[in-house]
């Protein structure tokens, strides 16, 4: 090692006599590296170890990779969440199966007070038995693994404080919500006669990235 600046102000203090550094990223002029670092009683490294870790180094570059992807994921779904739960308006997350992965402020508030809609078991579902078709089958087919057959639906119910509430039920990609979440996901709106739809329907777009179709 060279008697450096950086030696002498960082390395010196632990009495390092050989350094192996590893490079595994960088993002402008910020970089991620590995130091590894061993004293004067011990060998430097080796020609077997050298190989050893430029075995394992494109799995650390891989992983350095995954973990910016991570974080830039867990951004985009916290301001995601953020936007949604200043909304007016219910909007649920479920998967395929209609267990509920996020609902927006305004949608626990109705889900606690109205009698229309319930949560059992975690699920999604209607209380009224004279909705022609039910909201699981709806969320089903919108989560459908065959894209001929996949596709967005609605169904009005009559609620005691929001008029009549428009639901609307939306398919959305496999990583629109969450990278850490398999299968599709389902967005489910409620719309109440009170709401702007229009301005709703914009705000959505604008978050999930949905279609005019969707």
């Amino acid at each position: 090692l060279l008697p450096t600046e950086y030696y002498n102000d960082l390395l010196l203090r632990y009495g390092a006599a050989s350094q192996l550094m590893i490079d595994i990223g960088a993002i402008g002029l910020d970089f991620c590296t590995v130091n590894l670092i061993r004293d004067g009683k011990r060998d430097p490294f080796a020609t077997n170890e050298r190989e050893l870790f430029a075995l394992l180094h494109p799995h650390l570059i891989r992983a350095f990779n995954l973990s910016e992807s991570f974080v830039v994921a867990r951004e985009l779904c916290h301001s995601r969440s953020m936007a949604l739960d200043r909304a007016k308006e219910g909007v649920i997350v479920v998967d395929a199966d209609s267990r509920v992965r996020y609902a927006n402020n305004a949608a626990e508030r109705l889900l606690a007070k109205e009698r229309c809609l319930t949560v059992v078991d975690g699920r999604l579902g209607t209380a009224q038995p004279s909705v022609p078709a039910s909201l699981g089958a709806l969320i089903a087919i919108a989560a459908s693994p065959d894209g001929s057959l996949r596709r967005g639906s609605s169904l009005t119910l009559s609620t005691e404080d929001w008029g009549k509430l428009m639901i609307t039920v939306a398919p959305i990609a496999p990583d629109g919500f969450s990278l850490f979440s398999s299968g599709r996901s389902v967005l489910v709106t409620l719309r109440s006669t009170q709401i702007d739809e229009a301005a709703m329907g914009l705000r959505l777009q604008e978050t999930f990235e949905l279609t005019l179709a969707e």
